[in-house]
This record gives C-alpha cells, structure tokens and sequence, in this order.
C-alpha cells in the first residue's frame, strides 16, 4: 500500500510591473492583477524623474488592491533598472505607508537585499509590512545555499 502523499502548496505567480512611467502605472497593475495572483511593483524601473508622481499614487494603487502587493526598489547591483543609493534605499523603506482618502495603507511586502545590511531598518520594516530578503548571484548558484 501506498503512503498518502501530503497535498502539494497552492502554485503562485507574482506578476512584476516594470513600467518607466508613473502615468502607466493604474493600468499596469490592473494588467498584472488579472493575470497573476501577486503584484510586484519594480519601483527601480520608473525613470528618475518619475519616482515622485509613482509615490503620489501608490496609496490609490494599495487602497484599490485585488492581490497581494510586493514594493521592490532594488539597485542596479543586485539586478534592478537603476543606479541607486545607499541613501535613497534608505528613504524608500523608512516610507513604506501610503496615504489615501485619509487612511494609510502599506504594501504586504517590501523586498530588500541582504546586500543592505542594516538589521535595524529591516526590523523597522516589518513593523509596517511583510520583508522578503532577496539576494541575486549572477556569477552561479553557490555549492552550498546555506
């Protein structure tokens, strides 16, 4: 007889939205909502001058959620679209509370590189939302992933 198998986790696709502009944003998430089950918003994509107007309509964008919703701001280091700086990270997670219509609304996470390495920050962080550590080897997978 055969052991019953545990049932297998529920398979999920997170939809990244990479956009430049932040007048694309509204209709790109709504795009990657219908066609995964999380949304990551690659904030390191939009152009430089973009970043502020993205900001101003991320409460709307959280406030109106279907998914779960992922805030990425990764440097060009470690695989994102721009140059950024320790200081501008920096500002990015000390502001993970979006307001709209008065009420605030936060992200359900923020990813953050373990190339940052600021355990205080990353307990202020999940105070406000879910943290994902991520960290991107482009030269192999390593021997020993541990």
């Amino acid at each position: 007889m055969l052991a019953a198998q545990p049932p297998a986790p529920p398979v999920r696709v997170c939809v990244p939205v990479c956009v430049r502009r932040a007048s694309e944003l509204a209709d790109a998430v709504a795009r990657a909502a219908q066609a995964g089950d999380i949304v990551e918003l690659r904030l390191d994509c939009l152009d430089e001058g973009e970043r502020a107007a993205a900001r101003a309509q991320l409460g709307a964008l959280l406030a109106a959620r279907t998914r779960p919703f992922i805030l990425t701001f990764r440097p060009d280091t470690e695989g994102g679209h721009s140059a950024l700086r320790d200081d501008e990270r920096r500002s990015f997670r000390r502001r993970l509370t979006f307001e709209h219509e008065g009420e605030t609304h936060a992200p359900d996470f923020a990813d953050i590189e373990l190339d940052f390495d600021d355990e205080r920050q990353i307990d202020e962080v999940s105070k406000t939302c879910g943290v994902l550590l991520s960290h991107h080897d482009f030269a192999g997978v390593p021997e020993d992933l541990e």
